[in-house]
Parts: structure tokens; C-alpha cells; sequence
């Protein structure tokens, strides 16, 4: 995609099925923010294993899933769908911190069709989708005049500060008290500010925290 192409609001044809397998919180809900808007059916796991039962149950057009996971890592994931008879068509995109060549190797040699690093960037993903999905997608007409749809614009790390603080210690009123100074402090923020806001309404410190380290790119260094 170009600087000058419309913004991609869906696809045409059927719904396609997408399954998330990542053992990290923020990452299989970043992806199903992406992906959800566009019009795809988001289906996530937490491990290879749950994916496996997922997939089973779905049959899902592609997958989107980690390398290192604590149970079934994505290279015995991959090689399980590759022999199931109903399964092993399905599209497998790994990834993974790890830029490592014999990680991109491992995953390719067990099945996958492509791998990205993390944090996974938007269009580098969304040329695979259309590639293996063999997609058309649907733009947003260039004369719209209605506003256009909120962006994911994260805070700077320095203007979060606060806001990892309180996520640490777990102090969700001084939480909340964040969440309202970042929409005070820029319109662009809304969707992160909604994505905390519902953490906290679960009382989910971690995810919040996961989230921050995502922003920061501390997230998602391979398991020991």
C-alpha cells in the first residue's frame, strides 16, 4: 500500500477465518483489532495446543502463529496441521522476536508459508493475507467526506509513564485516572485508551502491562 491509496476497509467475497495463536494477551488482541474491522472471522488460542482444538473446530482459511509458546510451540502446530487431512491446505504465517535465520528456517522446513517478525507490522501482514487468501480488497472511496476511521496511535513511552506505574503496582483507580488524561491529552489515542479502559474493567494489570511493553518493544523476547 501507498502513501496515496485509500484506506483498506474490507474485502470482497466471502468471510474468511482467521486463527491467532499466541500465548500473549496483547498480541492475539492487537491482531483482532486489526483484522476484526476488516471484515475477517477472528478465532484466537493461547497455545498450540488450543489451537489445535480451534482449528479442528473452525477450520480456519489461515493461521497467525508464535514460534515459542509454553505447551506446543508453533513448529509442532504446524506440523500437525500439515498432515491432518481436513487441515493441511490451511495458510500458516509464523512469528516471532526471533530474526534468527534458523528460526525462519526451522519454521519454513515444518510447514509455514511465511514468517514475520515481531511486533508484527500492518502491511507487510495484510500483502500476505492477500497473497495467500487471494484477496480484493475494498478501499475507502478517496472523496469521503466523513471523518475517517480512528487509527491505533499509542502514547510515547515518556507520556505512559504514569500510567506503567500504576499497571505495576496495581492501582486501577490511578489506572482510570490515566486512561483519562491520554484522551485529554490527544484525540488520536482514543482506541488505546478503549483497549486499557477494557483491561481494567477485568482487572487485568498484566495485560495492560504487556501492552506498554509491546509499545516499548520490551515484548515478546523469546522463552528462555
Amino acid at each position: 500500500m501507498t502513501a496515496q491509496k485509500s484506506k483498506i476497509i474490507g474485502y470482497e467475497g466471502h468471510r474468511r477465518k482467521i486463527l491467532i495463536v499466541d500465548d500473549h494477551t496483547v498480541n492475539r488482541v492487537m491482531l483482532v483489532d486489526v483484522l476484526q474491522p476488516l471484515g475477517f472471522e477472528c478465532w484466537t488460542a493461547t497455545d498450540g495446543q488450543e489451537g489445535i482444538t480451534l482449528a479442528e473446530d473452525c477450520f480456519p482459511d489461515l493461521v497467525i502463529a508464535d514460534l515459542v509458546m509454553a505447551k506446543l510451540d508453533g513448529v509442532r502446530l504446524t506440523r500437525y496441521l500439515r498432515q491432518h487431512p481436513q487441515l493441511a491446505a490451511c495458510k500458516i504465517i509464523m512469528t516471532s522476536a526471533s530474526v534468527l535465520a534458523q528460526d525462519q528456517r526451522k519454521s519454513l522446513q515444518a510447514g509455514c508459508d511465511a514468517f514475520l517478525p515481531k511486533p508484527i507490522e500492518i502491511e507487510p501482514l495484510l500483502l500476505y493475507l492477500q497473497q495467500y487468501l487471494d484477496l480484493v480488497w475494498v478501499y475507502e472511496p478517496a472523496s469521503a467526506s466523513e471523518e475517517p476511521l480512528q487509527e491505533w496511535v499509542m502514547p510515547s513511552p515518556s507520556e505512559c509513564q504514569s500510567l506503567q506505574y500504576a499497571a505495576r503496582i496495581g492501582d486501577f483507580s490511578m489506572i482510570e485516572t490515566e486512561i483519562k488524561r491520554l484522551r485529554q491529552l490527544d484525540e488520536r489515542y482514543q482506541r488505546f485508551c478503549d483497549r486499557v479502559q477494557t483491561f481494567a474493567t477485568e482487572f487485568n494489570d498484566q495485560a495492560i502491562q504487556q501492552l506498554l511493553d509491546w509499545q516499548a518493544g520490551k515484548v515478546d523476547t523469546p522463552h528462555p
